[in-house]
């Protein structure tokens, strides 16, 4: 998360939903009224590999956390394959939960050595367990943001795990997540110009926001980085989603952005569900309270839309804000 100043054979291969395609250029969106739109975008929510005590999930603790999920999404997002063995847990619970569902996979792509296993885990489960519960894969998260590659060599990453997958005869959109404000700034065109997909990430919290600002910037924030992707793409047809966004409900406050229950429900509901009705799909960061993260930071373990007994805080329905 970011901190901005500012087998199954190959035969067997489905294609898999995609993120809804946004259509419109970024100025169209701009000038939306919300109050006329239907909410073409989803909400889903960003899930780690660990649970609330810093224990590696199993499959039932994933199947847990998506049948909590499920009145809510039937989408989640994840960081890496072989860390905790995430892929192999999670694959088998996103078909047994207690309704379909897919994910975007990430694949940690630094260094040299992790990304090896995090390919190995690839070649390992995508054949044993198909991709048909798989939107999309996610090569990186703010990479580009903490300087781990440049735009290019990330490229060259995106490009190398389409190449592994299309290898096992599977055809899964590959892309990547990075901060709004490297995308906008053109930092990142050649990893836009590689992938199938792009996520933009944005937290109006970590840019010192308060309650009267942190809409108007994540609105903002979000058009601008799909005006960049709209136009190194040549087309307004491009599939963008919000890949992280949300707002601590503990810890301290950062600059003028308070935290509390009342805050997060409000960016929730004024920001998020505005921004469904632009058409783009929004992933949560994150679903569930982690605990164990207060060793680092003591805002990290209240970003969760659910306490860590997967009881959400507040209203996640975008039509009932109580």
């Amino acid at each position: 998360m970011m901190l901005i100043p500012s087998v199954l054979t190959a035969a067997l291969a489905l294609l898999p939903s995609t993120a809804f395609a946004v259509n419109k250029s970024a100025s169209e969106l701009t000038s939306y009224n919300p109050d006329t739109l239907p909410y073409n975008g989803t909400m889903n929510f960003c899930i780690g590999a660990k649970n609330d005590n810093g224990a590696c999930k199993s499959t039932d603790d994933y199947l847990a956390d998506l049948n909590a999920l499920a009145n809510y999404t039937d989408s989640v997002r994840t960081y890496a394959t072989s860390d905790c063995n995430t892929l192999e847990n999670l694959l088998p619970a996103l078909s047994q939960a207690s309704h379909n569902f897919s994910a975007y996979i990430g694949v940690w792509p630094t260094d040299d050595a992790h990304f090896g296993q995090e390919k190995q885990a690839l070649s390992q489960f995508l054949p044993k367990y198909g991709v048909n519960n798989i939107k999309g894969i996610t090569v990186g998260s703010e990479v580009l943001y903490r300087n781990d590659l440049s735009a290019s060599a990330l490229a060259d990453r995106i490009n190398d795990v389409r190449g592994l997958v299309k290898s096992f005869g599977f055809d899964v959109p590959v892309g990547t997540a990075d901060s709004w404000n490297l995308w906008a700034a053109g930092a990142g065109d050649a990893s836009i110009q590689a992938s199938d997909f792009i996520m933009s990430n944005d937290f109006p919290y970590w840019q010192g926001q308060n309650t009267s600002n942190m809409t108007n910037t994540f609105i903002s924030d979000t058009l601008t980085a799909l005006d960049r992707v709209q136009h190194v793409k040549g087309t307004n047809n491009v599939q963008f989603l919000v890949g992280e966004t949300g707002w601590p409900t503990g810890g301290p406050s950062y600059g003028e952005a308070d935290t509390s229950n009342d805050i997060a429900k409000q960016f929730y509901h004024e920001a998020l569900c505005q921004i469904l009705k632009k058409g783009i799909d929004v992933y949560y960061f994150e679903a569930f309270d982690e605990s164990y993260k207060g060793t680092d930071s003591n805002v990290e373990p209240h970003f969760g839309a659910f306490y860590s007994n997967r009881v959400p805080k507040f209203s996640l329905n975008c039509t009932q804000a109580s």
